[in-house]
């Protein structure tokens, strides 16, 4: 069986830290990931994007909490996970394992390469 989500665009509000129920720290944002061309287009053509819900938790990631702001770039990769949260309503939200914190580079076309400002990794180590 396999299940991986990966994805890459921008935050579509400042992401909010919580304590889950186990005591620890929870970080929710939703992020915006265009649609490339190679993806059907949605039928509201002013808004070619897709919508999901992050969940990042444990402590390795609330050092790069003051990076996750409105309108910056991230690559997530986790699982999809789905929850009943009451009767006949289900969640559906990636639960991220890494988070990366992306800028494009706006100079020269032969360096339009991504630059990454801070990866967390699966032990909970930033790298910057």
């Amino acid at each position: 069986m396999l299940n991986v989500d990966l994805k890459q665009g921008f935050l579509c509000a400042d992401a909010q830290l919580f304590e889950s129920q186990g005591g620890m720290p929870k970080i929710v944002f939703r992020m915006a990931v265009p649609r490339d061309s190679t993806i059907p287009k949605k039928t509201r053509e002013l808004d070619n994007c897709d919508y999901f819900t992050i969940v990042a938790l444990g402590y390795k990631f609330v050092p790069i909490i003051d990076g996750l702001k409105k309108s910056v770039c991230v690559t997530v990769q986790g699982f999809t996970q789905s929850r009943d949260i009451s009767e006949g309503r289900t969640v559906v939200e990636t639960v991220a394992r890494d988070i990366a914190i992306v800028v494009k580079w706006t100079g020269p076309r032969h360096l339009e390469e991504p630059q990454v400002l801070a990866v967390v990794d699966t032990q909970g180590h930033e790298n910057k």
